[in-house]
């Protein structure tokens, strides 16, 4: 009977898989039409297909960014991680009139904040297409509608994980997963760091998690190597269960430098460098009231975004509509959990950070906004096997042998491929879905944070 049941759900995933990654969209796109980084009048904003403002990939993503910046008459902080790879942080201010140009801390002279929204995109290398586009579009905003006095502050972060978003990877260039390594101190560290290595059932389910690429398996086609994986994945699924395999991947692990989730044994520079800049910029002072607004995509309902936070109050700020919205306590507990179950033993996230890193007065909302692409069986597959195509990859290149490293790049570059295609949705619906959402949450996170305007061309 379980054999029965197995080939049925293996052949309806399959199915599902093949309508989910190839089905085509329609939609007229026009981006040629519509010059985005150009300058835009109010009216021809108001007709622009919203997914034009995807960039395609880092460097373009990076270089719309800047000059938005610049046009928008904002402050930009580049702060480089890799000048090999050219890879870096950027980081753009905007105050209102009202407000003293932010400096760097120097002493007595350092400068606080009393409201502030702060914006990441890319903390998930490969996720970094959403979070830029709404950024994007954040700016073009700015640039049309300038602050006001009496608005908050506004901080955007581009690529939190540069690395990841430029070569299509969820993780930093260690392997780390930057959302688990957003630990506070040396306290949280070791906590992390000495906790039970099977406390979500990670070692149980490793040889699932970490599986190892055979020569014999980069001969198969595809299909076929899909067949095994869903043969495996179905037998455990009846075994602990979805909600138990993905609390397994998604908690972190502290222990396995080249396995899935793999948080760090230390900080990274791209957490430094996040931190750094706050406490030199006076953000991390916010007096009065902080929201920070983490994109992510990968779970969820397609194109609809739910909100895993800190707060209730998140779910009061921020309103619910069709298209998304839905509040989800950010650790998963309360029995509407969907997207965010699971999540009761994850570590080290940006919210955990925020929450424990800003000290504001009055409000405090820190807030993941996570934008579902495909059915979630298919998100894990894709993770497992790209990080399981990349160890391979890794023991090829340190082999010194030429052919082993050429073809363990080629059956790399197809689940690297594959992963892409789970986070990021190339269909004008989806992204124009992601931006829409994200220029919402940006206005009603102003509206909460007192700014007197309120913007008319995204409220609907």
């Amino acid at each position: 009977m379980v054999r029965l049941s197995t080939i049925v759900v293996v052949g309806v995933a399959l199915v599902l898989g093949v309508w989910w990654y190839s089905g085509e969209d329609l939609l007229a796109v026009g981006c040629d039409k519509v010059d985005v980084k150009g300058m835009l009048t109010k009216g021809e904003l108001d007709s622009l297909p919203l997914h034009c403002f995807f960039s395609g990939g880092y460097i373009k993503g990076r270089e719309y960014f800047r000059d938005q910046v610049q046009a928008a008459g904002g402050a930009l902080y580049t702060e480089s991680l890799n000048r090999q790879d050219d890879l870096s942080l950027d980081f753009a201010v905007f105050q209102p009139p009202d407000k003293a140009a932010i400096r760097p801390n120097r002493g007595e002279d350092s400068m606080e904040e009393d409201r502030v929204l702060v914006h990441l995109s890319g903390t998930h290398g490969v996720e970094a297409h959403a979070g830029n586009a709404v950024q994007r579009a954040i700016l073009e905003h700015l640039r049309l509608s300038p602050l006001v006095e009496g608005d908050p502050t506004v901080v955007l972060v581009h690529a939190v994980n540069p690395y990841g978003y430029r070569y299509h990877r969820r993780v930093n260039e260690n392997n780390v997963d930057l959302n688990r390594n957003f630990l506070n101190d040396d306290a949280e560290w070791m906590e992390a760091l000495q906790r039970d290595s099977n406390i979500a059932g990670y070692d149980d389910l490793n040889a699932d998690l970490n599986p190892t690429v055979t020569e014999e398996m980069m001969t198969y086609p595809k299909p076929v190597n899909d067949l095994i994986f869903f043969s495996r994945t179905i037998s455990q699924l009846f075994r602990y269960g979805f909600v138990a395999i993905k609390r397994a991947i998604v908690a972190g692990n502290y222990h396995r430098a080249d396995g899935l989730g793999f948080g760090g044994f230390r900080t990274q520079p791209s957490v430094s460098i996040i931190r750094s800049f706050f406490e030199r910029h006076g953000i991390q002072k916010t007096k009065s009231k902080l929201i920070l607004i983490d994109v992510h995509t990968g779970l969820g309902p397609y194109g609809v975004d739910t909100l895993m936070a800190n707060t209730e109050l998140a779910g009061k700020v921020f309103t619910e509509e069709d298209q998304g919205g839905k509040y989800e306590n950010l650790k998963g507990s309360g029995p509407n959990a969907a997207a965010a179950a699971g999540y009761d033993l994850t570590i080290g996230t940006t919210d955990d950070f925020c929450t424990r890193f800003f000290k504001p007065s009055d409000l405090l909302i820190c807030v993941t906004q996570e934008f579902g692409t495909i059915p979630a069986i298919f998100v894990g597959k894709a993770q497992i096997e790209e990080m399981a195509a990349w160890r391979h990859y890794e023991k090829a290149r340190h082999s010194g042998n030429t052919k082993a490293i050429e073809t363990a790049r080629n059956f790399f570059d197809i689940y690297s491929k594959q992963k892409l295609s789970a986070f990021y949705i190339d269909k004008p619906s989806w992204k124009k879905r992601i931006v829409r959402r994200g220029l919402r949450l940006f206005a009603e996170a102003m509206a909460a944070l007192g700014s007197p305007q309120q913007p008319e061309w995204y409220a609907n």
